[in-house]
């Protein structure tokens, strides 16, 4: 064949909304703590989910807000605790943890995440708590009463209590085993008329009886 012709077009350059729809949407996420509802430490996990609908530019970063009650009825104001940001692009789905170390002390808090994509779009401010603890650091036991007068075949009922550094009783994480012992010749402790060497304080509780 002959060539009768050729020419050569530059165009400009595109934007990337020219090829996908605008991400006009901003992603949510949810916050969960793994595990019991009772702390027995001012450090723990506090997991996250993440996503952004389509189209999505992806997830650009999350914040993670606390607000904290020492009645659990009064709740001060969602407070942000600390973001994490995502380096790869597009992005839609991502999830991680902070390692949330109970700032306002001892007491009950909530949780929630807010997000923001790679648009710019920000979720809206938290309202609804997505996860709760309540966290209390046990410090010692105590067994109360600490003496009583001993009358033989005559019961007497003891009280095992776990308590923090302020004498408020602590509800425990997972259960705790407590080993029970007498200086007396013939008074072990007992359970009706089983003789007892150890009890239990179970998850949840701050007292065995």
């Amino acid at each position: 064949g002959v060539l009768i012709d050729i020419e050569v077009y530059f165009t400009r350059g595109y934007l990337p909304t020219e090829f996908q729809p605008i991400d006009a949407i901003p992603a949510t996420g949810v916050a969960r703590i793994p595990g019991a509802y009772w702390r027995n430490s001012r450090t723990f996990a506090v997991d996250y989910t993440v996503s952004d609908p389509t189209p999505s530019d992806g997830v650009g970063s999350v914040t993670l807000y606390y607000r904290f009650s020492a009645d659990n009825v009064t709740f001060g104001p969602w407070t942000p605790y600390r973001e994490q940001s995502f380096s790869s692009e597009g992005t839609a789905v991502a999830s991680g943890a902070f390692a949330f170390d109970a700032p306002a002390g001892e007491g009950f808090y909530q949780f929630a995440i807010r997000s923001t994509d790679a648009a710019g779009n920000v979720e809206a401010e938290p309202v609804a708590a997505e996860a709760i603890a309540g966290v209390f650091v046990p410090s010692r036991l105590e067994i109360s009463p600490a003496t009583v007068a001993l009358v033989a075949d005559v019961p007497a009922r003891f009280e095992v209590r776990v308590l923090n550094g302020a004498g408020r009783r602590v509800p425990m994480e997972a259960p705790v085993v407590v080993r029970l012992s007498s200086s007396s010749a013939g008074g072990a402790f007992r359970s009706g008329t089983v003789p007892l060497s150890e009890t239990v304080i179970p998850g949840g509780s701050s007292t065995v009886s």
